[in-house]
């Protein structure tokens, strides 16, 4: 774990409980193949999270895309009622 934390890469471990060297040749191909996709899972998850990451800190506003601050996905425009007091979508 600890070289996972300071080198920033996924390490995956793999415990075979086996009694002779031939119950652990045996199930070694499938043991190192299982958690080497686990490592490959991990650090694509990583990028994937860094990423997500830069986009969201280097985009303004509220999240929603629309750069106006607020947390609706519409537009201020589509916010405000028309002249006579009603909205556009209650009709």
């Amino acid at each position: 774990q600890r070289v996972s934390l300071d080198e920033s890469i996924p390490i995956a471990n793999g415990v075979l409980t086996c009694e002779t060297d031939a119950q652990a040749e045996a199930r070694i191909v499938g043991k190192g193949a299982d958690c080497a996709r686990a490592a490959i899972e991990m650090a694509h998850l990583c990028n994937r999270l860094d990423l997500l990451s830069s986009v969201m800190e280097a985009s303004p506003g509220d999240g929603d895309g629309d750069g106006d601050g607020d947390v609706d996905s519409d537009s201020d425009a589509d916010d405000e009622a028309p002249a006579g007091g009603r909205s556009k979508t209650a009709d």
